[in-house]
């Protein structure tokens, strides 16, 4: 069995240096934005965020929401019926539609796993609660996420996607 050559010791060093050099480079380029992590209030609500100074000025900003208990909110009626609304109710809504206008990039996270399911749920709640067209929900193409899905999070169609073949 021939001896595998090893790399040399300045190689490993070198990739540190290039990485290292890469992230300066990234923080100059972005040390002039301004970030925040906030945890909104159970009393509060969107009308509140957009109401107050973490969005001004809101040209260039992006907000990320996390979908359950801050975009949406789940309440038991009389009856013991569970009730999703959109969190803040109408309120919320102008402000969401305000911030899109005033050009506010919005997304949404969520540490639910990546799956078909949980988008067209997401998608469909959306729906529901009257927003899906501030974060470019598209009608149903349950097809096209299902290939995208397959491509991007499925190992086998992880493999085809690198390979550059699709399933």
């Amino acid at each position: 069995r021939a001896a595998t050559p090893s790399k040399p010791a300045e190689e490993p060093q070198a990739e540190r240096q290039a990485a290292e050099e890469r992230m300066r480079a990234f923080v100059r380029e972005h040390a002039a934005l301004r970030c925040g992590v906030g945890v909104l209030p159970a009393a509060r609500s969107l009308a509140d965020v957009w109401g107050g100074p973490l969005l001004r000025p809101p040209t260039g900003s992006v907000l990320a929401l996390d979908f359950d208990q801050t975009l949406t909110l789940v309440r038991t009626d009389d009856g013991g019926v569970r009730q999703k609304t959109l969190r803040g109710g109408e309120p919320a809504r102008e402000a969401l539609h305000a911030m899109a206008r005033a050009g506010v990039r919005m997304v949404v996270v969520t540490a639910q796993a990546p799956s078909i399911a949980t988008v067209e749920n997401m998608a469909m709640e959306m729906v529901e609660l009257g927003i899906a067209e501030l974060f470019d929900v598209q009608p149903a193409s349950p097809e096209r996420l299902r290939e995208w899905l397959r491509a991007t999070h499925d190992e086998h169609g992880a493999q085809a996607a690198r390979a550059g073949t699709w399933l």
